[in-house]
């Protein structure tokens, strides 16, 4: 520990794209920090230590960092144990919600409410739609036959590099005195006061944020003894599959494109419906 207990205003748990935000803004309003994840932190980006398949966009990174699963083919629990969290191995989609659903929130919390805050972070994630001879052949036709039933976002992707959340957020305040990074710690519990125990030992702060994610946050507040309802609405969205037999044609189009522009972004969802996500990908 850098610290001793008691000298952090906030300890966050969890740094993943949100617990990234979050560590962030209050650095930068002065606040002192103890960013805890329970995963590796390989420096900034330009530290050269990032494992490839972490900086590399064109494929998910799903097969290193994983936290451990109880169903291995379930892809909801293929949670990444690394700074940046899920922003650090995923597909790179920044899609806003639907404006309607966000109008159901409570007052101030509306779409209108919140625009400006999603153009800052689209900015941060340096926002970007590939260009079209990025876009591999099956996309493009995935694309042209939609039409105008959809529409196409953007991708947080610098270069071929997945720009996570630690180098968007985490990487401008690196050189602060008032945040550390505790990286392979993991909360145990919390109590009241403002202790957190960890594996490395207990942090208290005046304000403890949970940040741990879907699972991990309702599991350290169980352990802690904050019991039923905590985690008894959980509920991922649900997903199907369909799958097709390419044509001769559609393979050799995939392979001049590959051959003339490198790795083909796969899989990556180009279109979505207010309603429905549609993610077009090849097994290639």
């Amino acid at each position: 520990m850098t610290r001793a207990p008691g000298e952090y205003d906030v300890v966050v748990a969890g740094a993943g794209s949100a617990g990234c935000v979050v560590a962030w803004s209050l650095v930068r309003a002065g606040y002192r920090v103890a960013l805890v994840e329970a995963g590796p932190d390989y420096g900034p980006h330009d530290s050269g230590r990032w494992p490839e398949d972490i900086l590399d966009a064109r494929r998910l990174a799903l097969d290193s960092h994983r936290w451990t699963q109880t169903d291995a083919a379930d892809r909801s629990q293929a949670r990444a144990r690394v700074l940046g969290g899920c922003s650090s191995h995923n597909a790179c989609a920044l899609v806003r919600g639907e404006p309607r659903d966000y109008d159901e929130w409570p007052k101030g919390w509306g779409a209108a409410d919140l625009g400006p805050h999603l153009d800052r972070a689209e900015r941060e994630l340096r926002a970007r739609f590939f260009a079209d001879d990025e876009v591999s052949p099956w996309h493009r036709a995935f694309v042209e036959a939609a039409g105008e039933l959809v529409h196409r976002h953007t991708f947080n992707v610098v270069g071929s590099t997945r720009w996570n959340a630690a180098f968007a957020y985490l990487d401008p305040a690196r050189g602060r005195a008032n945040l550390t990074i505790l990286a392979d710690t993991l909360v145990d519990r919390v109590r009241t006061g403002g202790a957190v125990v960890t594996s490395r030992g207990e942090l208290s702060a005046g304000t403890v944020v949970l940040a741990a994610g879907a699972y991990g946050s309702p599991a350290i507040l169980l352990r802690s003894g904050f019991g039923p309802p905590v985690g008894e609405g959980l509920a991922d969205h649900v997903g199907v599959g369909m799958g097709w037999a390419p044509t001769e044609e559609l393979l050799r189009a995939a392979a001049a494109h590959e051959t003339e522009h490198g790795r083909l972004y796969e899989p990556y969802s180009l279109v979505t419906p207010p309603d429905l996500h549609l993610a077009p990908w090849s097994s290639r």
